[in-house]
């Protein structure tokens, strides 16, 4: 019960990192989107993404890794709710993910990361990795 609660809280990009399943992320509805810039930036990288969800989030695929792109406006603004799910220890206090805070990738393996930071970077668009955890 008390995992439904911060699930509900948490917001789309908690499910990412959770790596729960899309039934119980049922309940998380959001209506932002990342920026188109940034997936024409993966599409000219010669990755792609797949139409939004419900939550807003695209399943991408980029140097033959898969992703989740979010929204990054949320990213501040759920800052409380990520806390409260890495002390409570639903999120590994080591995950980290792929942002400029308009748009927040997320991978299963964060080691990931790096090659899709350089494909990005190599077609001028600047992000950082950060923890999730605030």
């Amino acid at each position: 019960m008390k995992m439904k609660i911060v699930l509900a809280i948490a917001g789309p990009l908690l499910m990412a990192a959770c790596g729960n399943s899309e039934r119980q992320a049922g309940a998380v509805t959001s209506s932002a989107q990342a920026p188109k810039g940034i997936v024409e930036a993966i599409t000219t990288a010669g990755g792609s993404c797949g139409q939004p969800d419900k939550r807003g989030e695209q399943k991408c695929v980029l140097s033959g890794i898969g992703f989740k792109l979010g929204a990054g406006e949320s990213w501040t603004r759920q800052s409380g709710s990520r806390a409260m799910a890495c002390k409570g220890g639903y999120i590994n206090a080591n995950y980290t993910v792929l942002t400029n805070e308009h748009w927040v990738i997320a991978v299963d393996h964060t080691a990931e990361l790096d090659a899709i930071q350089n494909a990005l970077a190599g077609h001028g668009v600047p992000a950082d990795v950060r923890n999730y955890c605030p």
